[in-house]
């Protein structure tokens, strides 16, 4: 039988910038979801509420640098994060503690955090009392727009799990300082063999790297066997110089096909040529 979840309403001190009760409610999908904070909170209780298992728009539009007391927040439970912290420009706080292990929504997480630059890459973290690995987002399944306009985040993320994402578009739009290794390769951790950058799952990369401009790093080991939208990908990332495989495009007009074989760089661009076509012929196009 599912829990019944009872309405706390938060509560606050020091004109709204002090959180002394933390506010939490049961959401259209039958989760525990907090209560957004007021936009001025600079500190909130070091206990998250043990129910609560959905973060989206907590800190959404915060004003605050820091928000004392979320760094010691058990998070294990939690299996959202959208919008978290979506607009909250001044937002730079060390999170890097945090066990992400169930979460399996990050999509605009930090979208609009034009200040944070923080590590939150993938480690082992050890107390006199607790073992456990932090930012660890191997259930992450939608990471679209995490980054975007973060336009002073460039810490590593080459640690990161991201084998069951399934949409990474704009991830990383407007992030114009992100320049940051993010190749696919085989790692150990706590005594356990994964892939990182693993991204054949991923379906949509949509704007991935659009405004990027100082994005150069080597993806050419990605599997995109299951891509089926990259529109704009690498539009106006303009460093962007790496050699990455050929792809086949097919594209069905009126049920005429074309196969025409191209660099991915160059099929961005031909996705942005065909734009008004797919509007006036109703194009249907797919990557093989």
């Amino acid at each position: 039988m599912k829990r019944k979840i009872k309405i706390q309403k938060a509560k606050y001190i020091e004109n709204n910038t002090i959180c002394i009760e933390i506010g939490y409610f049961e959401n259209e999908n039958e989760e525990c979801q907090i209560e957004q904070f007021k936009p001025r909170t600079k500190k909130v209780p070091n206990t998250l509420p043990s129910c609560i298992e959905n973060l989206s728009n907590a800190f959404k539009w915060n004003k605050s640098e820091k928000i004392k007391g979320i760094e010691d927040w058990d998070v294990s439970e939690v299996t959202d994060m959208s919008y978290m912290f979506f607009q909250a420009s001044n937002f730079n706080q060390d999170i890097s503690n945090w066990n992400t292990s169930n979460v399996e929504n990050m999509s605009c997480m930090f979208k609009g955090s034009k200040s944070f630059n923080q590590n939150i890459n993938t480690k082992i973290v050890e107390s006199k009392n607790s073992r456990h690995i932090a930012w660890n987002v191997s259930r992450v399944k939608d990471m679209s727009y995490m980054f975007e306009n973060c336009i002073n985040f460039n810490t590593p993320l080459n640690s990161w799990d991201t084998s069951r994402v399934k949409n990474m578009s704009g991830m990383f739009n407007q992030a114009i300082k992100f320049d940051q290794p993010i190749n696919t390769k085989e790692v150990i951790m706590n005594n356990k063999k994964y892939t990182t950058w693993n991204v054949s799952k991923v379906t949509e990369m949509n704007y991935m790297f659009q405004n990027a401009p100082s994005f150069n790093q080597d993806i050419s080991n990605w599997n995109t066997s299951n891509l089926k939208l990259a529109y704009a990908m690498f539009q106006e990332a303009t460093s962007f110089d790496q050699n990455i495989n050929t792809k086949e495009v097919s594209v069905v007009i009126k049920n005429i096909k074309l196969e025409i074989c191209l660099t991915q760089k160059i099929y961005v661009i031909c996705f942005m040529m065909l734009k008004n076509l797919i509007k006036i012929f109703q194009i249907e196009i797919c990557l093989t």
